[in-house]
C-alpha cells in the first residue's frame, strides 16, 4: 500500500469539492502547498468573495421557494386527504429547507470546521508517513472521481430533467424547481459527508497495514495510539459539522417516504402511471441515501474490529511478549474498544446496521398498518 502524502486529502476532495462549490456548499478554497507537503484551507471572505456571494443568492432563492411551497391554494388543499396536507404543507417544503440551511451552516460554521478536519487528516498522514517508509507510487494517484459523484452527474441529473417535465405541469414552474434544486443540494450534502467518511477510512486502512508490518513493536504502539486517537478526534470533528443536518436528511426520507404512499395510491387509482412511477423512483432515491450513508459509516467504524485482529492474529502471534511490549498491547486494543469511533445524527443515534433495521422495521409496521385500515 502506497504512502498516503499530505496531498492526498486534496485529491480525495477534488471532484466533490468541485461539485460543492458549484451549489454552494464548499465556500472555501483547497490549497496545495508542496514545500512544505500539506494541504490548507482557505476559508477568508476576500479569497472566496464570488462564492459567497454564490452561496448566499442560491440559499435566498431556495427560501423563497420555501415559501411559495407551504403557501398553496386553499381550496386546493380542502380537496386533499390529510396524508396529501402533510406532503404539501411538510415533505415538499422540507426539501428545500434542509438544503438552504446546509448552505448557511456551511457558510458560516462549518468552513471552520472544514480548516479543522482537513489539518487533522494532514497530520495523521505525516503521521502515518512516518511509520511506513514505502515509496509513494503515481499508480495510487486518483484520477477518476468515485462511481458515485458519476453516478450523481449522468444518471440523476439526466432523470431530473425529465421528472420536472413530468410534473411541471401540474404545478407552478418555481414550486417544481424549487424542489428539484433541494434534492440536488440534499444529494450532494450527503455525497461530501460520505467522501470525508470514506477519507477516515482510508487513514484507518493505513493504520491496520502499519499495524500489520511493524518491525518494533515497543517502539511503534505508542505511535499508532497517537494516530488512533487523531483518527478518532478527526471523526468528531465530522460529526460536529454535519451531525445536524444528516438528523434533518433523515427525517426528510422518513417523512416523504410514509408520507406520499397514499398519494401514491391515488395515482396508481387513476392510472396516472407516468407519476406514480416518478413516486416510486423518489422513494427508492431516499432509501438508496439512507442506505449509502448507514454503508458508508457501518464499513469504517468496523475497521476497528479489523485492527483488533490483526493484533491479536499477526501480532501477537509474530513476536516473544516482555513485559513492556504486553503492556503497550494491553493499552493498545483498550484504546480500540474504547476510543469511541463512531458517526451519529446530532448524538440522538448511531448511524449503523442496527439504526437501520429499526428504520426498515418501522416502514414495514406502518405499511401493514395500512393495509389493515384498507
Amino acid at each position: 500500500m502506497a504512502n498516503l502524502k499530505p496531498l492526498d486529502i486534496a485529491k480525495d476532495l477534488k471532484y466533490i469539492h468541485v461539485m460543492c462549490k458549484c451549489l454552494g456548499l464548499s465556500p472555501y478554497t483547497i490549497n496545495k502547498n508542496n514545500f512544505p507537503e500539506e494541504v490548507t484551507i482557505d476559508y477568508t471572505f476576500k479569497n472566496n468573495i464570488m462564492i459567497t456571494i454564490w452561496a448566499t443568492i442560491f440559499a435566498f432563492l431556495l427560501f423563497i421557494g420555501d415559501i411559495l411551497l407551504v403557501m398553496p391554494n386553499q381550496k386546493y388543499m380542502l380537496s386533499l386527504s390529510v396524508t396529501e396536507n402533510v406532503n404539501e404543507l411538510v415533505c415538499l417544503p422540507l426539501y428545500s429547507a434542509v438544503a438552504s440551511l446546509a448552505i448557511v451552516i456551511n457558510l458560516t460554521i462549518n468552513k471552520c470546521k472544514m480548516y479543522e478536519f482537513v489539518t487533522k487528516i494532514s497530520r495523521i498522514d505525516n503521521k502515518l508517513n512516518r511509520l511506513n517508509k514505502t515509496k509513494y507510487s503515481l499508480i495510487h494517484q486518483k484520477l477518476i472521481p468515485d462511481p458515485e459523484i458519476l453516478i450523481f452527474m449522468f444518471i440523476f441529473l439526466p432523470y431530473l430533467v425529465y421528472d420536472t417535465s413530468v410534473w411541471i405541469t401540474g404545478d407552478s414552474i418555481a414550486k417544481c424547481l424549487d424542489y428539484r434544486f433541494g434534492n440536488i443540494i440534499d444529494i450532494a450534502l450527503i455525497l461530501h459527508f460520505c467522501s470525508c467518511i470514506k477519507i477516515i477510512r482510508k487513514r484507518l486502512s493505513k493504520l491496520c497495514k502499519c499495524t500489520e508490518d511493524m518491525i518494533m513493536p515497543i517502539l511503534v504502539i505508542p505511535q499508532l495510539r497517537n494516530v488512533l486517537g487523531e483518527i478518532c478526534e478527526a471523526a468528531r470533528i465530522l460529526n460536529s459539522m454535519y451531525g445536524l443536518l444528516v438528523l434533518l436528511e433523515f427525517v426528510k426520507i422518513f417523512l416523504t417516504v410514509i408520507g406520499n404512499i397514499t398519494s401514491l395510491i391515488t395515482l396508481l387509482y387513476n392510472c396516472d402511471f407516468e407519476k406514480a412511477i416518478s413516486f416510486i423512483i423518489w422513494k427508492l432515491i431516499g432509501m438508496a441515501e439512507l442506505l449509502y450513508i448507514v454503508i458508508t459509516c457501518h464499513m469504517t467504524v468496523t475497521k476497528l474490529n479489523t485492527l483488533n485482529n490483526i493484533i491479536h492474529n499477526t501480532v501477537l502471534s509474530r513476536y516473544p511478549l516482555s513485559t513492556d511490549m504486553f503492556q503497550q498491547i494491553k493499552l493498545f486494543l483498550h484504546q480500540i474498544s474504547t476510543c469511541g469511533l463512531e458517526f451519529t445524527a446530532c448524538h440522538l443515534f448511531k448511524l449503523d446496521f442496527q439504526f437501520l433495521c429499526g428504520v426498515l422495521a418501522s416502514f414495514v409496521t406502518y405499511g401493514v398498518i395500512l393495509v389493515q385500515f384498507k
